[in-house]
């Protein structure tokens, strides 16, 4: 497995994927390289815009098929013995990190030290179908990891650069959250995925996409009609830029300085309750701990120094997503500055 993932990192690319687009992610420069123009673009549009100043590159990752290499097929993994655990060991004994090959055709290979990564396919067909939605994720959590970054599975909201940070699994109403607040003028770093840094704690900007089923965007006043021509991904959500609908409702960042447990509660008025942060912790453990089968690094310590120095409540929602906005506003405003 090591030597196969040295001999793909090690492969020349350059007339196999002369595509190339570069990203800002937490004030580094990625950049990519793709073998598919489709792809390509939908990666782009997905992915941190450049605010067009040239970025200097600290992370190179390459995005190929196949057909691409003159490749007859991609090699099958067929070792049903090795766990994925097992395989990650493997990996990390080499000093490499690679996704446990649960779906055929498809390979994710990050090397560290050279700060290069490799994912191959057999054809665009073999990318699952929760890709798009967050393309090169688990690159993207592994380049981070050497930054003192950590992706994580949660959403936010803020004003004037200051955040809250909504935790919780999904159907929790993070999603339904973050829409009301944006509906509301708030700005967001994301509403699935967002890089955390410490000292101090802050969210940053990972994917250009929000993700709402039909019912959830039918109580937001402001969109009444306009997203009814977008398609519905294979969740049965519609995934939108929310750029296009509430224009500067993202930003690259956020300071963090307190942290929700949203629960639906179908009531008149919202209301948040502080707690512990041990049921914040839970919640952020219990969110990630599947998003990356077979690792062991869960987040546990990482988390733990995260929310140390924020307030915590429980959000109870209520039915009308504009009072849900109004007191997470409330929240916000009794922030220190």
């Amino acid at each position: 497995m090591a030597d196969f993932a040295r001999t793909l990192l090690a492969t020349d690319f350059g007339n196999a994927a002369p595509i190339e687009h570069r990203f800002p992610i937490t004030g580094l420069g990625v950049c990519v390289n793709f073998s598919d123009p489709v792809l390509a673009t939908a990666y782009t549009n997905r992915l941190p815009k450049s605010d067009g100043a040239r970025l200097d590159i600290d992370h190179h990752l390459i995005a190929v098929h196949a057909a691409d290499l003159d490749w007859s097929a991609v090699p099958e993994w067929t070792d049903e013995r090795c766990s994925p655990r097992r395989f990650h060991a493997i990996l990390t004994a080499a000093g490499l990190s690679g996704t446990y090959p649960f779906a055929p055709g498809l390979w994710q290979i990050y090397d560290p030290a050279a700060r290069k990564g490799v994912q191959l396919t057999g054809s665009r067909a073999d990318l699952p179908p929760w890709d798009f939605g967050a393309p090169l994720r688990h690159h993207l959590r592994w380049l981070l990891a050497q930054h003192g970054f950590r992706l994580a599975h949660a959403a936010t909201l803020g004003r004037d650069g200051r955040g809250v940070l909504i935790v919780g699994d999904g159907g929790s109403g993070k999603s339904g959250t973050t829409l009301a607040g944006i509906a509301a003028g708030m700005t967001t770093c994301g509403d699935d995925y967002v890089a955390l840094g410490l000292e101090p704690s802050a969210a940053h900007l990972m994917f250009r996409v929000l993700k709402q089923d039909r019912p959830g965007l039918s109580r937001i006043a402001a969109l009444h009609g306009r997203t009814d021509t977008l398609s519905e991904n294979w969740q049965g959500k519609v995934e939108l830029d929310p750029e296009a609908l509430f224009p500067g409702c993202l930003t690259q960042r956020l300071t963090i300085g307190a942290a929700l447990l949203p629960s639906i509660t179908r009531r008149a008025t919202a209301q948040a309750v502080p707690i512990g942060g041990g049921g914040l912790m839970r919640a952020m453990v219990r969110s990630n701990i599947n998003q990356f089968p077979g690792e062991d690094d869960h987040g546990l310590g990482f988390f733990a120094k995260f929310l140390a120095p924020l307030r915590c409540f429980r959000l109870e929602l209520a039915l009308d997503p504009a009072e849900n906005a109004r007191t997470i506003d409330r929240i916000l405003q009794d922030l220190p500055p």
